[in-house]
């Protein structure tokens, strides 16, 4: 898109949010209070791994959330830590917390 034309388009979107009243900022707090609903209770679903040495593990609803541990006690610890410490930084970076898609454990 040439300059100008971004430039009508920036300006015109900033006269359309003036006209209807909405506020980025409030808009990133909404965001965030919604967001906000959601906790690390309602990720109850990990897949563990036992290793040689170890046991790692994941959360397959929040990609990238993982941890490991010396025992199976201690992995699943530390990935509650790790799945409330990963929501709170997509929360603190203002990035979308996936819904959890798990809600069935395989095994009571």
């Amino acid at each position: 898109m040439p300059a100008r034309q971004a430039e009508r388009a920036t300006a015109s979107t900033d006269a359309a949010n003036a006209t209807i009243g909405i506020d980025e900022s409030r808009l990133w707090s909404m965001a965030d209070a919604l967001r906000g609903s959601m906790d690390a209770a309602e990720y109850k679903h990990v897949v563990i791994e036992e290793m040689p040495r170890n046991f790692s593990a994941y959360a397959p609803d929040l990609p990238g959330c993982v941890a490991t541990g010396a025992t199976r006690d201690d992995v699943v610890r530390e990935m509650r830590s790790a799945i409330a410490f990963h929501i709170d930084s997509l929360r603190e970076h203002h990035e979308r917390v996936p819904d959890p898609r798990c809600t069935e454990p395989l095994e009571q």
